[in-house]
């Protein structure tokens, strides 16, 4: 029998652990994906590597090459550390690696920000998750109900858990500037429930898009302005926001967008600025890890008095089996007891991943500028392995000296960053 290479071995074995996990998620080439079939992981985990580290580093290499992809930056939380890694280029054949400032599209992950500012809201009086979408509409548009039903109205918390009844995108047309809010609101005239609101699960990008506008008449600014002062502000974030506020520094920084046939993507999608609510953010591991320490309830922040508001379950989110919070899925997760709670992202030319066990405070940031159908399993199995393998402090992070940088070469992974909480 012929020799298996290490390399080929290690390709074949993540291969089909994550071919075994593979996720059923379609691909929406406007805006982003929906939820994945399942995240519930219950393989027993073997060490095979003397670190997490060492882990990473055969991994996600393997990774890159079976998904023929372009770059990737990922970030940790383990025993209360954050990590950081990257791999691979921001463009193809630049030689340049992402870094913790590389901007990056997160798709549909931009509704986890919009539910922070629902639940920011609710908690200050402006608004209330039983209040119907009617009360926040311009004049002139009537917001549909089921069968003509009135006693069941879409309600702000309908619309932030996808039991709306709204179709998944808007029954209009983009125009030269794309979708305008104004017409995103009218679009409801011509509107039809595809179920009673509260009642069934329907992933819907139209309902976030009609949430984040209804918070930006609540609030009296645009939904991008409401996202730079009511949650970048008090979670230090600079580099979180909507397409059109990028300065030139920071479109320096944007890492190239590859579509699902490897060319390069474009930055705007059609259905935005109305949807930028749903999946308009543009964002860096830099801030996205500030934003999962925030939600793993290790950074402190004003807006810490939403955590439990935010990842409460509220409705069955099936068919996965699970159960959506305000923008969040929550799917039991490994042994009994334990749950991730994750959000996904996926745009033209970039894919996105966030997901953290509240009961062991570990969680992970993916960003990516290609698509792979396997990036959920693969979120998922570097959770595994960060509860499974138990992180070594680094004589330099007990000195209190700079982030350990490994770098091995550019066909290789690196800069590895291991640094102390931050947040």
């Amino acid at each position: 029998m012929k020799k298996i290479s290490r390399p080929l071995a290690l390709l074949l074995a993540l291969l089909t652990f994550l071919g075994a996990r593979s996720i059923c998620a379609q691909e929406n080439s406007e805006e982003e994906v929906g939820i994945s079939q399942t995240l519930t992981s219950q393989n027993q985990l073997k060490i095979q590597y003397k670190t997490f580290d060492d882990y990473m580093n055969a991994t996600i290499p393997t990774f890159l090459s079976s998904s023929q992809g372009i770059g990737m930056a990922i970030g940790v939380i383990q025993d209360g550390q954050v990590k950081s890694y990257y791999f691979g280029e921001t463009a193809k054949g630049n030689g340049k690696k992402p870094k913790g400032s590389t901007l990056f599209m997160i798709g549909s992950i931009s509704k986890v920000f919009t539910s922070t500012l629902l639940a920011l809201f609710q908690q200050n009086h402006l608004v209330n998750l039983s209040d119907p979408l009617q009360q926040y509409v311009p004049a002139g548009v009537t917001v549909p109900f089921y069968n003509n039903d009135s006693s069941h109205p879409i309600t702000l918390e309908t619309l932030a858990t996808h039991t709306s009844g709204l179709p998944r995108k808007p029954p209009t047309q983009a125009g030269p500037n794309g979708v305008t809010p104004e017409q995103l609101f009218n679009s409801l005239n011509q509107t039809t429930l595809g179920s009673e609101p509260g009642t069934k699960y329907l992933y819907s990008n139209y309902a976030f898009g009609l949430l984040g506008q209804a918070l930006a008449r609540a609030g009296k600014k645009s939904f991008a302005e409401l996202v730079l002062t009511e949650v970048d502000a008090p979670l230090g974030l600079s580099d979180t926001k909507v397409g059109g506020q990028l300065d030139q520094n920071e479109k320096n920084r944007l890492a190239q967008g590859y579509d699902a046939r490897g060319n390069p993507a474009p930055y705007e999608m059609p259905g935005f600025p109305a949807g930028n609510p749903a999946g308009g953010l543009y964002s860096t591991l830099d801030d996205m890890m500030k934003f999962l320490s925030f939600a793993v309830g290790l950074q402190s922040s004003s807006l810490n008095s939403l955590r439990p508001l935010l990842f409460t379950p509220l409705h069955p989110s099936q068919p996965t089996g699970g159960r959506v919070a305000l923008g969040w899925q929550i799917n039991s997760f490994g042994q009994a007891g334990n749950h991730v709670i994750w959000k996904n992202g996926s745009v033209n030319g970039f894919e996105a991943y966030i997901g953290f066990v509240p009961e062991t405070r570990n969680g992970v940031v993916l960003l990516l500028n290609f698509h792979s159908k396997q990036m959920n399993p693969l979120g998922t199995e570097i959770l595994n392995n960060l509860i499974a393998y138990k992180s070594v402090p680094n004589p330099a992070q007990i000195s209190g000296a700079n982030p350990i940088q490994v770098n091995q070469g550019p066909a290789g992974p690196g800069p590895v960053e291991k640094q102390t909480p931050a947040y």
